[in-house]
């Protein structure tokens, strides 16, 4: 088997058990709750996402892959995660612009997700030594899939309960 199918494998499932969980547990739960009180923690997962400046350390990734597709990757999971924090505090705070901010995330946060997967494919990512990345692509990145897609549900679902205070 090649890297890819097993890595799609791997996600796949993480993916299923991810929606299994979420549905399950989750859902119902998130669904009751004020936006905010709904969005902070699936923000906060989000926050995670600096597991991809691991890559800059020493011995982490194979020194051959072409250092623009690792900074791309690095430097678009930080941004997705410094705007998912700020917006969780937002949201915990009852500030006006956290709708704006988690706007601005999810456009951040998704365009990451699709520019990762094309620096990838383009340098070959998977067929090199890439240590812990492996994990975060199995572990982490279906939830934050997940979470993305519950995300803008909620914010374009009509009528969505807001804090009072925003």
């Amino acid at each position: 088997m090649n890297n890819i199918i097993i890595l799609n494998i791997q996600v796949t499932i993480s993916l299923l058990l991810y929606l299994y969980i979420f549905r399950t547990y989750l859902l119902k739960r998130l669904s009751v709750l004020p936006i905010g009180k709904a969005f902070a923690p699936l923000l906060l997962i989000h926050v995670l996402r600096i597991a991809g400046m691991s890559m800059f350390g020493e011995g982490q990734i194979d020194p051959s892959l072409p250092i623009f597709g690792i900074q791309q990757i690095a430097y678009g999971d930080f941004a997705a995660a410094i705007t998912a924090f700020i917006a969780a505090v937002l949201w915990n705070s009852g500030s006006k612009l956290a709708v704006p901010v988690t706007w601005l995330f999810t456009i951040i946060g998704l365009g990451d997700i699709a520019n990762n997967l094309k620096v990838v494919l383009e340098i070959d990512f998977l067929n090199h030594y890439i240590g812990s990345t492996w994990m975060v692509l199995v572990y982490l990145a279906p939830a934050l899939i997940i979470t993305h897609i519950y995300i803008i549900y909620r914010l374009i679902k009509p009528n969505p309960i807001l804090p009072a205070s925003v």
